[in-house]
């Protein structure tokens, strides 16, 4: 038997939109539909509350109240995808809908249309249909299906960076349409132009003649979102281009020819897009492009290290640095900096250059604290043709020294952990000159992060936010899948390699949806310590541990059940057995942490897989090598 033979989930780094990560295996698939009377061409199949009724082919609600319809269809703990038509809306919020009485309803259906959505079945196995907000309208073509997909939910409601396969620090996104209509200026139409502005030959131009002046295109309503703003400018003379969104005050300077790339993020504002001449504007802008980002909840494939990519899951942390990558805004004793000076390791020109010439100058930053261990990292590159020792330091309870070679041909990224014991200030410095160093005191710096924590995260920019920026923590889950579990036997197969060696549980597991019945692969709280367990109702049944060389370093790890029969496997070799123990049951969420939101797994996924049997020997060799 082939071991795809067998292989019932595949995740891996590839396919994702904001809040779900793909699977390979498998193939999303529904089943049959399994509502009764979902056309309502019967008064019959539902229970209804009296301001609901059937007839002429729709569910009505009168808006007397805002109860429920519902049916018994589905199996608990399965999930299905629901599809539910809205007819009509007189007034009133709209419908929502659940699975089982155990789950919560989805979001508001406030308008005609058709919605599907995906839920797991709770409790009774029930389909609840509101009326919402007292709601008079109607609604048709109940459709609900069983799907069956291992697609992980992800979870993090905010930003975050990466490392993408070009080797750059920047965001995980996804791109949306194109907004702007006519923006490679094709046609001399769908702008509005003062008189000092032209549209010809593929170009917007302005003449210089009117000192402030506007280009503009009513396009969406910005406020609440970021936007990737592109474009070219040519043959500029005098004056420059202010590019703004909703007349926002966050405005794009373009003052140079050549292409421009710029993200805002709107907080208010109207629905327009401007091109604004400013002094007296000469020159063109040869394209204009706007479209919407979303970064929230997007999955993160991280290339760091170079080779295979990795889904990377982080636990919250917080750059306290107001300012990252503004190093003018830090207090310079003797140092020289220059802004924008170097291409930073996102790509960008905004790498700032800092001189020191002589003992003791440095560039430093004090951050209030009330004590913990911290980290300090920041990212540095020696200036064209120089190399040499650079000097940084902290200071908390004790001053740490860090003394680093580099040169001009690559990024270095230093990290400083240190501990403050009670309140006060931790001071960082990015760059400093000690006695005794190398006469090497020119380099590029970006990127300053400071956080609570053991070991540094990936980067959080900062720009002058009182207190830094936070970055949510990353969670991945995916209920509703007992069709692609065997409780009874199989194995749990997962390659990767933890953050750091912090000495906390850090858990993969399949459960039931509980703690009671659970399949755990688990770095613990002892150094380099990798346990399998398993937990039915009453206890803990199977149990192996083995200890790594480094558990920073990617394994291939494979944890096999069988009634009296547990074996964990790393990198080829059976590493423990355990050979008695009773097996879980109802086992139908995979997911980075226990049932209970604990024990998070923090740590570099290359893939994970389920299998449906207990593997051979041979299978589960060949499975981890």
């Amino acid at each position: 038997m082939s071991l795809l033979d067998d292989v019932s989930i595949v995740v891996t780094p590839n396919g994702y939109k904001a809040g779900e990560l793909y699977a390979v295996v498998p193939v999303p698939t529904e089943g049959a539909d399994v509502v009764t009377n979902g056309d309502f061409a019967t008064d019959s199949g539902w229970n209804k509350n009296p301001n609901w009724s059937i007839s002429g082919g729709v569910a009505i609600s009168d808006g007397t109240s805002s109860s429920t319809m519902n049916q018994p269809m589905m199996v608990i703990g399965t999930r299905y995808e629901i599809s539910i038509e809205v007819v009509s809306l007189t007034s009133g919020s709209g419908y929502q809908v659940r699975a089982g009485s155990g789950s919560a309803y989805n979001s508001t259906m406030n308008s005609i249309g058709v919605y599907t959505f995906t839920q797991v079945a709770k409790t009774n196995g029930y389909l609840y249909i509101s009326a919402t907000g007292y709601a008079v309208g109607s609604i048709d073509n109940i459709s609900v299906k069983e799907y069956t997909a291992a697609d992980m939910d992800v979870t993090r409601a905010t930003a975050a960076t990466r490392v993408d396969e070009n080797g750059l620090v920047n965001y995980a996104e996804i791109v949306g349409g194109e907004e702007v209509t006519n923006g490679d200026f094709a046609t001399d139409s769908d702008w509005s132009k003062a008189s000092n502005w032209t549209i010809s030959g593929g170009s917007a131009s302005s003449d210089g003649v009117s000192a402030t002046s506007n280009l503009s295109q009513t396009v969406i309503d910005f406020t609440g979102k970021t936007f990737l703003v592109e474009g070219v400018a040519s043959n500029i003379t005098q004056g420059f281009a202010y590019i703004s969104l909703g007349g926002s005050d966050l405005q794009i300077s373009v003052n140079s020819n050549g292409s421009f790339k710029h993200y805002v993020t709107i907080s208010s504002g109207n629905s327009t897009l401007f091109i604004s001449g400013r002094s007296n504007f000469t020159g063109s802008i040869d394209s204009i492009s706007v479209k919407e980002v979303t970064r929230d909840n997007v999955p993160r494939i991280d290339y760091s290290g170079g080779g295979c990519p990795h889904i990377l899951a982080e636990p919250m942390r917080t750059n306290l640095l107001p300012y990252s990558e503004d190093f003018s805004q830090w207090d310079a004793t003797g140092a020289v900096v220059t802004i924008n000076q170097a291409i930073s390791p996102d790509g960008t020109l905004n790498a700032d250059l800092v001189e020191l010439d002589t003992d003791n100058d440095r560039l430093a930053e004090v951050i209030s604290s009330s004590g913990g261990t911290y980290t300090f990292s920041y990212y540095v590159k020696a200036k064209e043709g120089e190399s040499g020792i650079w000097a940084s330091k902290v200071k908390g309870d004790s001053t740490i020294n860090t003394s680093v070679f580099i040169d001009d041909s690559s990024w270095v990224r230093i990290t400083q952990t240190f501990t403050l014991t009670g309140s006060g200030s931790l001071l960082t410095y990015s760059a400093y000159r000690r006695s005794g160093t190398s006469t090497l005191f020119n380099a590029y710096i970006w990127g300053a992060q400071l956080e609570e924590g053991s070991y540094p995260t990936s980067y959080i920019p900062t720009s002058g936010q009182a207190g830094g920026v936070t970055r949510a923590q990353d969670q991945f889950s995916r209920d509703g899948i007992s069709s692609l579990i065997n409780s009874a036997e199989g194995v749990l197969f997962v390659e990767m390699a933890a953050l750091s060696d912090d000495l906390t549980y850090r858990s993969f597991m399949l459960n039931d949806g509980t703690n009671d019945n659970r399949m755990i692969i688990r770095y613990s709280n002892t150094s380099n310590t990798l346990q399998a367990l398993c937990y039915i109702s009453t206890g803990l049944t199977g149990f192996c541990q083995y200890v790594l060389t480094d558990e920073t370093l990617f394994s291939k790890i494979a944890f096999k059940w069988k009634v009296n029969d547990f074996a964990l496997w790393v990198d080829g070799v059976e590493v423990a057995t355990d050979t008695s123990g009773a097996v879980p049951i109802g086992l139908n969420t995979l997911e980075f942490n226990t049932a209970t939101d604990t024990q998070y797994l923090f740590a570099k996924v290359k893939q994970l897989q389920v299998y449906q049997s207990a593997l051979s020997d041979t299978q589960l060799a060949a499975l981890t090598s």
